[in-house]
């Protein structure tokens, strides 16, 4: 339970640290605050604005002394804009406090001694390398188009005229697909557009539709992906679920590993691929190394995508399977098999939680991957912590789901390894990590 505090009084506070969310946080009179904005290091002047039972959130009214880590953020939309929570924060810093983080919560709840948790590897992209984004849209005033991110903790839009984590030429792509869905008339049907980047710089937009376009809208568009340099795809709702069409360009996008065992993996519309490009080859490097270390031959690859992890791992051998419930990247894992001459590999569409009870026990396999998404996978690892084989390897972009999870596979008998985390989300409190597990 929370309550607006009763008594608003400014007071100074000294931010100690950062606590995942992006929260700085300090102490007055022994209770826990949290700030927004706040830098370990600042001496600040600050305002209760939300009282719950053991913490205090509040807000920076003035900076009495600040942080020796604290620099000028490079986005004009920086504290409005929920997009990024750290740009006030020198990038090195960010990369230190993502570890004490990180460690903080594994160790805190006895997963983990500080001697098996292992630094955050930095991104080798500090600024524009995000190769996805999903904007909100809205029609503001005179009919303008407004496209963005929403503010932090609102459903209130910031139109963004600026973004330096995006990659080079998406945001000129979306000013003319602002433009030219204004002149259609289009804006007001529009919920939002998602904008993918393959590593050869193609640009694919899927415009999030309120209704069916008619066929003149239709061959508008595709005139309109001429001029903004990108392929679109339309999605809507449909009776069973959502429904894409394409309507004009390139259907495909390359992400490229550096690996010469799998150069390519191809992604589609409706499918799921990694933002920072750059920091997913460390991560399958990451993965590659923790399989050799369990010396598996038979593995389960769970929540496997469009095989981003799943074929790496089957170039060293043996055999893999590779599950997913959605019907697009299964189609996709399977076409990135026969494109990289991959034969010791097959894929599963299925609902992951129901199928783990027919393929984990009995001894199918040695090796289970998961990479779950942000919710985690608290009955499949239940499953793997009572029946499964006795190495975990466990793929991760929320360390406190993580930690749940990892807590039932303690009681199951198994314990870390090691776990690296890997700063995929630079300027945000985000992070990706990969832990091995043993029994």
């Amino acid at each position: 339970m929370s309550r607006i505090c009763p008594k608003i009084t400014a007071g100074p506070l000294y931010i100690e640290s950062l606590a995942y969310g992006g929260y700085g946080l300090g102490k007055d009179s022994g209770k826990v605050v949290f700030v927004p904005f706040s830098v370990p290091g600042d001496r600040i002047l600050w305002r209760p604005e939300e009282q719950h039972r053991s913490f205090v959130k509040g807000r920076l009214l003035d900076l009495i002394t600040g942080s020796g880590w604290r620099i000028h953020p490079r986005c004009r939309h920086f504290g409005s804009c929920g997009g990024c929570q750290w740009q006030h924060i020198v990038y090195e810093a960010q990369c230190r406090f993502k570890t004490e983080i990180f460690s903080s919560i594994l160790v805190r709840k006895g997963l983990a001694t500080p001697g098996n948790v292992y630094p955050v590897k930095p991104s080798d992209a500090v600024w524009h390398y995000r190769s996805r984004v999903r904007l909100r849209c809205r029609v503001g005033h005179g009919g303008r188009l407004h496209m963005g991110f929403y503010k932090n903790s609102s459903h209130e839009l910031v139109d963004l005229e600026e973004c330096p984590v995006m990659a080079r030429g998406m945001l000129q792509c979306l000013g003319r697909l602002r433009e030219g869905l204004s002149v259609l008339g289009m804006a007001s049907v529009l919920d939002g557009v998602e904008l993918h980047m393959g590593m050869d710089g193609d640009m694919r937009a899927t415009l999030d539709l309120r209704r069916v376009c008619t066929n003149g809208e239709i061959n508008a568009l595709r005139s309109l992906s001429q001029v903004a340099g990108c392929a679109v795809f339309l999605r809507f709702k449909a009776r069973k679920g959502e429904r894409i069409l394409h309507v004009s360009g390139k259907r495909d996008l390359d992400m490229v590993t550096a690996l010469s065992s799998v150069p390519v993996l191809r992604y589609g519309p409706g499918g799921f691929s990694q933002i920072n490009h750059f920091q997913n080859t460390f991560l399958i490097e990451t993965v590659l190394l923790a399989v050799k270390q369990t010396g598996a031959r038979r593995i389960l690859d769970l929540y496997c995508g469009m095989g981003n992890l799943t074929l790496p791992v089957a170039t060293l051998g043996g055999r893999v399977t590779g599950v997913e419930n959605s019907p697009v990247s299964i189609r996709y894992a399977r076409s990135n098999a026969s494109l990289n001459d991959i034969e010791n590999v097959r894929f599963m569409r299925a609902d992951i939680e129901r199928a783990s009870h027919s393929l984990i026990g009995n001894g199918r396999y040695e090796l289970v991957i998961l990479d779950p998404p942000r919710r985690g996978a608290r009955r499949v690892v239940g499953r793997i912590a009572a029946k499964g084989p006795d190495s975990v390897i466990y793929v991760s972009c929320d360390p406190m789901t993580l930690a749940r999870d990892l807590a039932i596979l303690r009681d199951g008998g198994f314990s870390i390894s090691w776990s690296q985390p890997m700063d995929f989300f630079p300027h945000t409190y985000h992070m990706e990590s990969v832990t091995l597990l043993r029994r």
